[in-house]
């Protein structure tokens, strides 16, 4: 699987993207390969979508994989932004904690490596740019350190 493979641009667990598609391919990918870890993260690519359905969906999508990767270690972590407060991402982010400790999942707090940041935020104010990307890689390393 390559980062194009796994790419649904504006996708989330409720939100399709501009590949007409939300993450249950990616999930498919993921118990195709069976992985031994699994990183899933919030999106706010669901900001905007009904909250409990986000929820539902959050609950569905780890169930899914507890169920076909019980031996995979599964790790969530909080939605990142260029630009949406703390307090928009905080029901996602609490969702998602929820489903994943409840499967038996570690949840990892990510900050916000980007956001605000000059030259790590792209022009359009949400994404981030490589060396953005880098960040988060920073801190995703510095996070697992010790958990996988």
């Amino acid at each position: 699987m390559g980062p194009a493979e796994l790419q649904r641009a504006g996708g989330g667990f409720v939100a399709v993207g501009s590949t007409n598609a939300d993450f249950n391919g990616q999930i498919d990918q993921a118990i195709a390969a069976k992985a031994n870890v699994v990183l899933i993260g919030a999106s706010d690519n669901d900001l905007g979508q009904d909250d409990a359905a986000v929820a539902k969906a959050m609950t569905a999508a780890v169930e899914r994989l507890s169920d076909a990767l019980p031996k995979a270690r599964l790790i969530g972590y909080n939605a990142l932004t260029g630009e949406a407060s703390d307090s928009d991402l905080a029901p996602l982010n609490d969702a998602l904690k929820q489903a994943v400790t409840a499967a038996g999942g570690t949840w990892i707090d990510l900050g916000q490596p980007y956001r605000g940041q000059v030259g790590l935020v792209q022009d359009d104010g949400e994404h981030p740019t490589l060396e953005g990307q880098q960040a988060i890689a920073s801190v995703v390393l510095s996070r697992l350190d010790g958990i996988v």
